[in-house]
């Protein structure tokens, strides 16, 4: 799946043949732009490759490489298997079961079940002390809660999968250093501990292989500041309008930041669209602390009302609706460090899927089950699930309905929409290329959740990129789709 180097292009025609309009540049957006992040200190290239799920690129600050999968065979020759064997046990894998098996560490909260679930089926992977499926510690699966006074020695956490970031377990990771334990396991916390013992012994020692499922600053694209920052200082490099994809966007700190006069400059220029979505500029998630307002005095209050960083964002008036309601379009992307930490590699799942609103759209009300299509939002709501599944419609489901009622534009999901999601995918990647590893720290990874919005020009908006996003099965579909992935 081609997925084009240029956001114009990738905003170009959803009519085969044909062009939209260039958007026109707006004052406002452009003066934050320019004002806002510092300069990328190079621009990473980047390729693509083919695949049958998959869009993926190679991304790195000095130098673009890849990264093959590693083939896994059922069985080995003896002299392979005890070379193999020996590389285990030196990168902290320990015996299990007269076999040699890595250990993993999960912790309770979003999308734990499933991984735990995954896990258990992977040859040569056990769990280590401060998992509910170790012996060790206090605690199980019902109360979500492992708590370890003493933990086995000899037992390294070889893969650790968290809800967010572990700074602990990334220094382990850049210092390869020894003895790292789990303290407490729960669904808001997570407590490492550093064995003394181990630290002194660990410089006679190979360092321990381990992996986790963050970057050292995924807040670079994974909070609303950071992707604003981000893709603003990418397209501003190139001489392009990072509001040509993104929504025009203000980051401030109360009133008196001056964005907040650029803001209100730009509200006074759009006289006839004067809706906008105030959102926490910091990590947040699952719709929580987003506010939609038509007033300054409102936007102005809300932006006082808490010491913090605030994105303010021109709200998309005209979005493509499915029988009248809003949705958006949530895809994934997998971003894996390269063996040797010096690169990145982006895959963009083939796939995707489609979250509707349970109610009619309308600009009268500002109702959040009219407007926010976020499931913690949704699932609040009586008619949750009455028009769809979980809310949820696949490619597909889409493309048939495109069909039914827009014969006319003849828009292609997979060749026209999904290609122009990708590209943004791929732009929000570049920008934050040289901060999302910044230590060149080996064998990280992250799963991200990318979510696009339609307009009714058929063009593509990116809003926003989330950390472990949600894998719940909570309909038909993505019972299918997730585990696919």
């Amino acid at each position: 799946m081609d997925a084009p180097s240029e956001a114009r292009e990738a905003h170009g025609s959803p009519n085969r043949g044909g062009s939209l309009p260039p958007l026109p540049r707006r004052r406002a957006g452009a003066a934050y732009a320019a004002h806002h992040a510092p300069k990328l200190q190079a621009r990473p290239r980047w390729g693509q490759r083919r695949g049958n799920t998959s869009t993926s690129h190679s991304v790195s600050s000095t130098t673009s490489s890849t990264v093959e999968p590693d083939k896994r065979a059922l069985s080995l020759p003896p002299r392979v298997a005890a070379a193999v064997h020996e590389a285990q046990a030196a990168a902290g894998a320990v015996e299990e079961g007269g076999q040699t098996a890595w250990r993993y560490v999960i912790q309770f909260g979003n999308n734990s079940g499933l991984l735990r679930q995954l896990m258990r089926s992977r040859r040569l992977w056990a769990p280590a002390p401060g998992d509910p499926g170790h012996s060790a510690g206090g605690g199980s699966y019902q109360e979500r809660r492992v708590k370890l006074k003493a933990c086995p020695a000899g037992q390294e956490i070889n893969l650790l999968w968290t809800q967010y970031r572990s700074l602990a377990f990334i220094n382990a990771m850049a210092l390869q250093l020894h003895g790292l334990r789990v303290e407490l396991n729960e669904e808001k916390t997570l407590k490492l501990k550093a064995s003394k013992a181990a630290a002194k012994q660990s410089t006679d020692l190979p360092p321990a292989l381990r992996c986790h499922n963050h970057f050292e600053g995924s807040g670079s694209i994974c909070t609303k500041k950071g992707l604003c920052e981000a893709m603003s200082t990418f397209f501003m490099n190139q001489n392009r309008d990072p509001f040509g994809a993104l929504p025009l966007t203000f980051i401030v700190e109360g009133s008196a930041d001056p964005q907040f006069t650029l803001f209100e400059e730009a509200y006074q220029n759009m006289a006839s669209k004067r809706i906008w979505i105030v959102k926490p500029a910091e990590w947040a998630n699952r719709g929580c602390g987003i506010r939609i307002y038509k007033s300054v005095e409102d936007v102005r209050a809300r932006v006082d009302s808490k010491e913090r960083s605030w994105a303010i964002q021109k709200y998309i008036e005209r979005p493509l609706l499915i029988h009248h309601r809003k949705f958006d379009i949530r895809a994934y992307c997998l971003v894996i460090a390269t063996q040797q930490g010096q690169g990145l590699r982006a895959l963009g799942y083939r796939d995707a899927y489609l979250r509707t609103c349970s109610s009619s759209y309308t600009t009268k009300s500002l109702d959040r089950m009219v407007h926010l299509n976020n499931d913690a939002v949704q699932k609040q709501g009586e008619e949750y699930g009455k028009f769809e599944s979980g809310n949820k419609l696949s490619l597909e489901e889409f493309q048939k309905f495109l069909d039914e009622h827009h014969q006319v534009r003849k828009i292609s999901v997979r060749d026209d929409l999904m290609p122009k999601c990708h590209s943004l995918m791929g732009d929000a990647i570049r920008s934050a290329a040289s901060k999302l590893n910044p230590r060149k720290i080996k064998h990280c990874f992250e799963v991200f959740g990318f979510d696009f919005m339609v307009d009714s020009d058929f063009r593509v908006w990116l809003i926003e990129c989330n950390a472990n996003p949600c894998l719940d099965l909570c309909s038909a579909y993505l019972a299918h789709l997730i585990p696919s992935m």
